[in-house]
């Protein structure tokens, strides 16, 4: 009877099981399809499916934000401005002029006003007593007229005895002549400061002069130099000119 009972307890406990386990199934049946009605808590196969649904949408809008921040990197140096190159500064640092240009034929040299003379100081008058003078309106057509000098020298006695006073030198005959700087038959004039004592010797000297003043003239005559130019060239340096024609 004990074994018989047993088997019954058995059976009935057996049976509970099996009904337990259908209503743990039909309970499964009657989940609610949303994450939100579940009663337990705990999320359905639609939620997980929701969710993860939902992931590659996070994973795009990531994507995006990524592809915003290249836009602006890549566009950064299209707005950038280059820096202005500085100008450049020139400093132009004036050259005066200390040469007289002269166009000259034949081959007459330009001397330089101011520049140094070629010869000994000797060979020149003093330029603060004697600067040089013509005949204002003087011509080449008029100085080239054949024996014109003698038509227009007028130096007196007393002029020469002040030019000699003028340079507190003694008036020894034969040692000086009373020169026209610029000559007469280049327009020069009979001015004082005009005129000068020039040494005959030693040479190069007053005859040596006078060589100079001969070639330019007749430079002027033939039309190779200008009356003005031959006028210069004896005022800047006429021993320059004079080595020109004997070497």
């Amino acid at each position: 009877m004990k074994i018989l009972a047993a088997g019954k307890v058995r059976l009935v406990l057996s049976g509970l099981f099996f009904v337990n386990l259908l209503l743990v199934s039909c309970g499964d049946l009657s989940t609610p399809t949303s994450a939100g009605d579940s009663l337990s808590g705990a999320p359905s196969t639609t939620a997980l499916t929701t969710a993860t649904t939902s992931v590659p949408s996070t994973r795009t809008t990531a994507t995006s934000s990524t592809s915003v921040a290249t836009t602006i990197t890549t566009s950064v140096p299209a707005t950038t401005t280059p820096a202005a190159t500085p100008p450049l500064k020139l400093t132009l640092t004036p050259v005066p002029v200390t040469v007289l240009s002269l166009a000259v034929t034949a081959g007459i040299p330009s001397p330089g006003i101011g520049a140094t003379h070629t010869g000994p100081a000797s060979l020149y008058p003093d330029p603060n007593l004697t600067p040089g003078a013509v005949f204002p309106g003087a011509t080449a057509a008029e100085v080239c007229v054949p024996n014109y000098t003698k038509g227009v020298r007028d130096v007196n006695d007393a002029e020469k005895k002040e030019v000699f006073q003028r340079y507190q030198i003694a008036d020894v005959p034969g040692k000086y002549e009373v020169d026209h700087f610029i000559s007469l038959e280049l327009g020069g004039s009979n001015d004082v400061t005009n005129l000068w004592p020039e040494p005959y010797e030693p040479k190069p000297g007053a005859r040596e002069k006078d060589k100079v003043e001969d070639a330019l003239h007749l430079a002027v005559c033939k039309n190779q130099i200008t009356l003005e130019q031959a006028q210069t060239i004896i005022k800047t340096d006429w021993y320059a000119y004079y080595l020109k024609i004997t070497n």
